[in-house]
């Protein structure tokens, strides 16, 4: 994988509620995103991410995070990868929107910024 190809990098989600994470995949379908994607359910597995791409694991193009999720809460989550992501090129982070019907401007959004820096 060629870590500074937009279609093949992968999008973290993390998500604990099972029916956001469907309503999130289908936004990322009606997109047309072909990127694989990547699932944390909580805020431990979230962070479990920051020492694999230390190591080499593909980078994410972009992460959509819930901001309530158990175990280590997603502001947290979010300040610890941001004292990560200098070092590690991420390109895009975006916080799940409150209101559903807004997710799929939120994707779209945020996969033409995370695109601009490929173009």
């Amino acid at each position: 994988m060629n870590p500074n190809n937009y279609p093949e990098r992968p999008i973290l989600l993390v998500e604990d509620n099972p029916m956001d994470i469907d309503l999130t995949l289908r936004a990322f379908k009606k997109e047309g995103l072909s990127n694989p994607i990547e699932l944390a359910r909580d805020g431990e597995e979230a962070l479990d991410f920051i020492s694999r791409w230390e190591q080499g694991a593909p980078l994410p193009l972009i992460i959509l995070m819930d901001l309530k999720l158990p175990k280590v809460g997603g502001l947290e989550v979010t300040r610890r990868i941001d004292e990560t992501a200098s070092k590690i090129s991420i390109s895009a982070f975006a916080y799940k929107p409150v209101v559903t019907v807004d997710l799929s401007k939120t994707v779209r959004k945020v996969l033409d910024e995370a695109k601009k820096k490929f173009d």
